[in-house]
């Protein structure tokens, strides 16, 4: 983490890696304490340095969490709006896909939306 020169940072990838969900900005600032404008200019840098990637689910509030993660989708309840990450086989997507049209695939950003079992 040489990237991070400062304690704002630090504290955002902390608590990126203590949550299993995308967190937002207000959960961050509420946690560490400090105004918007750091915590948004700390993600910044923290994007640029690969380090985390944002999320959006349609709702105009955009989510964190860290790239070490990996690769992977959300299926996000439309009334509480719970999230669970989820998995499926990738390559037959991208297979389907490439016979489907004539693109060629270099990145993705698949989110699903539903009701959760609390909420149907």
């Amino acid at each position: 983490m040489k990237a991070l020169k400062n304690d704002c940072g630090e504290k955002i990838v902390q608590i990126l890696t203590r949550t299993d969900k995308p967190v937002d900005v207000l959960v961050l600032v509420k946690k560490i304490g400090v105004n918007k404008t750091t915590v948004y200019r700390q993600l910044k840098k923290l994007i640029q340095n690969n380090i985390i990637f944002e999320v959006e689910f349609g709702d105009g509030k955009k989510r964190y969490e860290l790239k070490s993660l990996g690769h992977h989708h959300h299926i996000v309840c439309k009334s509480c709006g719970d999230l669970e990450e989820i998995s499926f086989d990738e390559k037959q997507f991208s297979k389907y896909i490439n016979n489907k049209t004539e693109y060629k695939i270099e990145s993705h950003s698949l989110e699903f939306f539903g009701l959760c079992p609390t909420c149907k």
